[in-house]
């Protein structure tokens, strides 16, 4: 409504709706049940690219479905993580997160307010090379 409100078009639907985000089960670390946690494997881009091509912003909930024999299961899935997928299946260019906390942090807990993939790299890999 958001978006709508400031002048936008938007349409916010699940990640269930038309099996945009297929997820397989996550099992936490020692094989502990970790419940209907799932991470997304597939992002089913064809609805998204339609939406867009309408002007209208689809607005994913990060709820999935199980693949398979396991399609009716309903899976919670990290926010930050479905979004990251379904802006990397549609190629965009660019990726806002709107979010009530801080953001991305420096090592002396400042914001970073920009990052691009190469300096996400570095950060993350200290031994990431660009060849």
């Amino acid at each position: 409504s958001g978006i709508c409100s400031a002048g936008g078009r938007a349409l916010g639907i699940s990640g269930r709706d038309d099996n945009i985000l297929e997820c397989s089960k996550m099992v936490g670390k020692d094989g502990i049940d970790l419940g209907n946690v799932g991470k997304v494997e597939l992002v089913n881009t064809s609805i998204l690219e339609g939406l867009l091509d309408m002007g209208v912003t689809p607005v994913v909930s990060p709820i999935g479905t199980g693949m398979g024999e396991e399609r009716d299961i309903a899976y919670n899935c990290n926010a930050d993580v479905a979004a990251g997928r379904i802006a990397g299946e549609l190629k965009a260019s660019k990726v806002l997160f709107l979010t009530d906390i801080a953001g991305v942090l420096d090592k002396d807990m400042k914001l970073i307010k920009e990052l691009n993939i190469k300096e996400v790299f570095q950060k993350l890999f200290t031994s990431y090379r660009e060849d």
